[in-house]
């Protein structure tokens, strides 16, 4: 069932991640001294940690966010020096808070994957990822709803190879025959721009990207999705929030993007054509990331 209105409300399940009593003790000092680091200190930064090199070099690329989201993952560090600066830098209230808006997006895509399945009218469910990146939410969430008792049609896009290399390897634990996948390497304007119009998906998700668009080029791309999406469709969405790391992110780490509070995003999709009434506003416990599920 689709709630006619939801307030903004905190996703805070038990499996996010939060600060521990001696981090919320010192982390106000902690944010102050990280920014106030020099812009150059990202060299001495690259020096501490394997996974924290790999961050700042490739910024903004599913490279990145996957080492965010496993912790270091494979770049753990060897050394007592190094696996400590691994955790303080895995540590930082936006690294949590990326594998925050991993947890929620997987609960809702698994979420609105069960709700289209029970719809009589729907025979095959189509879904489209867009700068889909390593897909990993797309393809936990459809692990959690195997089986689909449907065909479910997936497309990855991503104007990165690389990337949509990185999720054709993640998929192949998927061996249910119902379910389809495609990867497209193309942008999003070119995507939807050359589309026929009769291509209809009941799922799109789009999270990640918003973070460095424009007000005008937000609602340019979400009135095409919204021209996209079946008449049961829903799109998943994300932006980042303004916060009290940003002035390291995007000084040191060199990681810049656009902040927007959760009423200004939601705002941009309602201009965009979703009714007020169809949006669903939510935001990660860290309150770094803001999720809309916005139905057509």
């Amino acid at each position: 069932m689709i709630p006619d209105k939801t307030k903004h409300s905190i996703d805070d399940s038990k499996d996010h991640e939060h600060h521990g009593f001696f981090r919320k003790g010192i982390d106000s000092f902690f944010v102050f001294i990280l920014n106030h680091l020099p812009g150059h200190f990202e060299e001495k930064i690259k020096k501490t940690d394997k996974g924290a090199k790999e961050i700042i070099e490739k910024a903004t690329t599913h490279h990145a966010i996957e080492i965010l989201y496993d912790k270091g993952g494979s770049h753990h560090s060897r050394s007592l020096k190094e696996k400590i600066f691994n955790s303080i830098w895995q540590g930082t209230n936006n690294a949590k808070a990326v594998r925050n808006r991993l947890r929620v997006v997987t609960n809702e895509i698994t979420r609105e994957l069960t709700r289209l399945k029970k719809l009589s009218d729907i025979e095959n469910i189509r879904m489209l990822s867009i700068a889909a990146g390593s897909a990993r939410a797309d393809i936990q969430a459809i692990k959690n709803s195997i089986p689909i008792g449907k065909e479910l049609n997936v497309t990855f896009l991503d104007k990165n190879e690389e990337a949509n290399t990185y999720s054709r390897e993640l998929s192949q634990g998927i061996t249910d025959t119902s379910v389809k996948f495609n990867w497209i390497t193309n942008t999003i304007g070119k995507y939807l721009g050359s589309t026929a119009t009769s291509d209809k998906f009941d799922l799109i998700e789009i999270v990640g990207l918003m973070d460095y668009f424009t007000d005008e080029k937000i609602i340019e791309v979400f009135s095409k999705i919204y021209k996209k999406l079946s008449k049961n469709g829903v799109v998943i969405t994300s932006n980042i929030i303004d916060n009290k790391e940003s002035r390291f992110i995007t000084n040191v780490i060199k990681w810049k993007m656009l902040y927007k509070s959760p009423e200004q995003f939601a705002g941009l999709i309602e201009q965009a054509g979703f009714k007020k009434d169809k949006i669903v506003v939510k935001l990660e416990p860290l309150k770094i990331h803001t999720i809309v599920i916005a139905y057509k």
